[in-house]
């Protein structure tokens, strides 16, 4: 085989393979493959695992959004992958604390939100917009998210589109990543966890 047809299956592989950023280490990378993993709580909701993909469905008797956690403790993290509305009104990645939720994105079909959460004992959480952008993104069409998460800093990439926001309450512990779905389903895939360097 001579390098130049070498040099183009190098090229031809990095263009199809996920990248990783140079301080980017995999924490959590699941299959999707099967039976929906006991690692996932499945708080609300119907969710089901195959095939590559996750998919989420709210139950209309539960008058809730449906829930899937993942108990881990993160710091600087990324939690990246594909999604795809297949009926859904929206799609919401959230981190808890020891005081109850810190900060989520909100991905609308044609918005796109960074908020951070108050929780008070005995009161419903509180949660407070702080960066926005419009987006439309269609149903039925996958598109690539990425969250970072450093220390009071949010940084979010949804189809494209950037977005950032700080918060001192991002900067707490988190105990835990969520997903949430309201209304018909969403599908996710290719979903990872990586750990970032410190700000």
């Amino acid at each position: 085989m001579n390098k130049y047809r070498c040099s183009s299956i190098f090229i031809a592989l990095a263009l199809t393979l996920p990248s990783l950023h140079a301080e980017d280490k995999v924490l959590f990378a699941p299959k999707f493959d099967g039976p929906v993993s006991p690692e996932w709580v499945q708080a609300k909701g119907i969710w089901k695992s195959e095939n590559g993909v996750l998919v989420g469905e709210e139950i209309p008797d539960q008058k809730h959004v449906a829930v899937a956690q993942h108990v881990m403790p993160l710091e600087n993290f990324a939690l990246e992958g594909e999604l795809r509305f297949d009926g859904a009104k929206n799609f919401i990645i959230g981190t808890d604390g020891e005081g109850g939720h810190v900060g989520r994105l909100v991905i609308l079909p044609a918005q796109i939100l960074i908020q951070w959460d108050h929780t008070v004992p005995g009161q419903k959480p509180v949660s407070t917009t702080i960066a926005t952008v419009k987006h439309t993104l269609k149903q039925s069409e996958w598109f690539k998210f990425r969250l970072e998460w450093r220390g009071t800093k949010l940084k979010a990439t949804v189809d494209g589109e950037t977005l950032e926001a700080e918060h001192e309450r991002f900067a707490a512990m988190k105990k835990q990543f969520w997903f949430a779905i309201a209304n018909k389903t969403a599908s996710v895939r290719n979903f990872r966890v990586l750990g970032l360097e410190a700000p």
